[in-house]
C-alpha cells in the first residue's frame, strides 16, 4: 500500500503511455473504405457522392485549428492572484481538448450508424456529410493534445515522439510502438539532459520553457526569426508555411484519396471483398511504419549524419509518386505492392510535417500551426478523390450499379496523382535547400545545448 502511494502517475512516461491508448481509438478515420460500401448502398450514393462524403471525413479530420487554439489555452500559465482564476489555472490542462473531442467523435459516428441501421430517416446528402465531418473533427482534439504534449516532453527526440503519437492511431496493435518508445534515448546522460528541460505542473503535464536563445554567427535575420517561437499569423507569413501546405497537400491528399477508394480500385481489378478488406488492414500497418520509421530515422540522421530533416519529406514524397505509377499499371499484384509505397510514405508526411513545423516555428503554438498546414490535406483530398477519382470513375463506368470494371477505371487518376506527388517532392526539395543552414546553425546546436546542459 505504501508503494503504490509512493507510485507518481504525473511523470512523462505516463503520459507517454495513456497518449498512445488515446491514439489507439483515432485509427477509425482509416476504415472508411470498410464501411463505406455499406454507406453506399443504403443512402444509394453514386461515387462522386460517396467521396464526397469522403472529402468531409477529411476536411473533420484535417482542420485542427481549433483543438490547437484550446490546447494553448488550456496549457498556458494563466497569472492571476485571484483565487478563483487561480484554481482553474490548476483544473486546466490536456484532458480538456481529449474531452471536447471524445464528444464530438460519438456524436458524429452515432448518427451516421442510426442513419444506416433505419434509426433515423435517410439524412440529405449535406446532413450526412456534417456527421461525417463532427465525427472525423473531433479525432483532431486527440491528435493535438497528444503530439504536442509528447513534443514538448521528449524535445531531443521529437521525431520519434511524434511517430510514436501518430503510428499508434494508423495501427490498433499499439503494443509494437509502446515497445519502442524505450529507443527515444540509449545513452543516460542524454536522459538526465532531458530532464533537466522538463518542468512538472501541478496536474500532471510537463510544460516546458521555451528554448533558450541559441546565438549563431549568422547576421541572416531570417535565421534568427526562425530560431524563436512564432505564433500562427507569423508563421503565415513565411514562404516555409506555404511551401509545407503544398507538399502536403500533394502528399497527403493523394493518399487520403488512395485510402478512400481503395476498396472500388480492387473491386474494378477483380479483388475479392476479402482481399479488399485485407489491403485496408495491411494499409494500417504500412501507415504505421511510415510513421513511426520516418520519425525515428530522421531523428537518427538528424543526430549522427546532421541531415536535415526536410530532405527526408523530398524522398518519401518521390517513392508516394512512385508508388501511384505502380498501382496505375493495373498488372497482377501491382495494387499490393503500390499500397505499400503509398501507404509508408503517407504516413511518413504524419510525423516528418508536425516534427518539421516545431522546428522551424517553434513548440509555444505548434498545435495550432500544424494544424493549419494540415488544412491543405482535404483540400488535396477533395482535388484527387472528387475532381479526379470520383469523376474519372463515373465517366467510365456503364451498367447497373453505376460500377466499373477494368484497369481504365483508375489509370489516368492514379497518373495524375503521381505527377502531382512529384511536384510536392519537389517543393520539399526547395524547403530543404533554404532550411538547410537554419538545420545546421540553429537546430544541431540547440541539441547540443540540451545535452551539454
Amino acid at each position: 500500500m505504501e508503494r503504490l502511494k509512493q507510485l507518481r502517475l504525473n511523470t512523462r512516461w505516463v503520459s507517454t503511455v495513456a497518449s498512445i491508448w488515446i491514439q489507439c481509438t483515432s485509427g477509425s478515420l482509416y476504415t472508411f473504405s470498410i464501411y463505406s460500401p455499406a454507406l453506399k448502398t443504403t443512402q444509394h450514393y453514386d461515387q462522386t457522392t460517396l467521396d464526397t462524403v469522403s472529402v468531409f471525413k477529411d476536411i473533420g479530420a484535417n482542420t485542427g485549428t481549433l483543438s490547437g487554439v484550446l490546447y494553448t489555452y488550456s496549457t498556458s500559465d494563466h497569472s492571476s492572484h485571484h483565487p478563483r482564476q487561480q484554481r482553474l489555472t490548476r483544473l486546466l490542462g490536456p484532458w480538456v481538448v481529449l474531452l471536447v473531442g471524445a464528444i464530438q467523435c460519438f456524436a458524429g459516428y452515432f448518427l451516421m450508424w442510426a442513419s444506416v441501421v433505419g434509426l433515423i430517416p435517410r439524412p440529405p446528402v449535406p446532413v450526412m456529410c456534417l456527421f461525417m465531418l463532427f465525427a472525423a473533427h473531433g479525432m483532431t482534439f486527440f491528435n493535438t493534445a497528444d503530439v504536442v504534449t509528447s513534443v514538448r516532453n521528449f524535445p531531443t527526440y521529437s521525431g520519434t515522439a511524434v511517430g510514436i503519437m501518430k503510428g499508434s492511431d494508423s495501427d490498433r496493435t499499439s503494443e509494437t510502438s509502446f515497445c519502442e518508445e524505450d529507443e527515444l534515448t540509449d545513452d543516460p546522460h542524454e536522459m538526465h539532459a532531458e530532464k533537466m528541460h522538463v518542468r512538472q505542473d501541478p496536474v500532471g503535464y510537463h510544460r516546458l520553457p521555451s528554448e533558450p536563445d541559441v546565438g549563431t554567427d549568422t547576421n541572416d535575420a531570417t535565421t534568427s526569426l526562425w530560431g524563436g517561437d512564432l505564433d500562427l499569423l507569423q508563421a503565415i507569413c513565411t514562404l516555409e508555411f506555404w511551401i509545407l501546405s503544398f507538399a502536403m497537400a500533394c502528399g497527403m491528399g493523394s493518399g487520403l484519396a488512395t485510402v478512400n477508394n481503395i476498396s472500388q480500385i480492387g473491386g474494378s481489378l477483380g479483388y475479392s471483398s476479402f482481399e479488399t478488406s485485407s489491403l485496408i488492414s495491411l494499409w494500417s500497418i504500412w501507415n504505421f511504419l511510415g510513421r513511426f520509421g520516418a520519425g525515428y530515422v530522421s531523428d537518427y540522421f538528424l543526430h549522427v549524419k546532421e541531415w536535415a530533416r526536410p530532405l527526408f519529406m523530398v524522398i518519401t514524397l518521390a517513392a508516394m509518386s512512385i508508388g501511384h505509377l505502380i498501382i496505375a499499371s493495373g498488372l497482377p499484384g501491382a495494387l499490393y505492392a503500390g499500397s505499400i509505397l503509398v501507404g509508408v510514405c503517407y504516413g511518413s508526411q504524419w510525423s516528418l510535417m508536425p516534427t518539421i513545423a516545431s522546428e522551424i516555428f517553434g513548440v509555444l503554438q505548434m498545435g495550432t500551426i500544424f494544424n493549419t498546414i494540415t488544412i491543405a490535406n482535404p483540400v488535396g483530398s477533395y482535388i484527387f478523390s472528387v475532381r479526379v477519382v470520383g469523376y474519372i470513375y463515373d465517366r467510365e463506368a456503364s451498367g447497373e450499379g453505376n460500377k466499373c470494371t477494368g484497369t481504365h477505371c483508375f489509370m489516368l487518376s492514379f497518373f495524375i496523382m503521381g505527377s502531382a506527388t512529384l511536384c510536392g517532392s519537389l517543393a520539399a526539395f526547395g524547403l530543404f535547400l533554404r532550411t538547410k543552414r537554419f538545420y545546421n546553425e540553429v537546430i544541431l546546436r540547440r541539441l547540443l545545448h540540451s545535452v551539454r546542459e
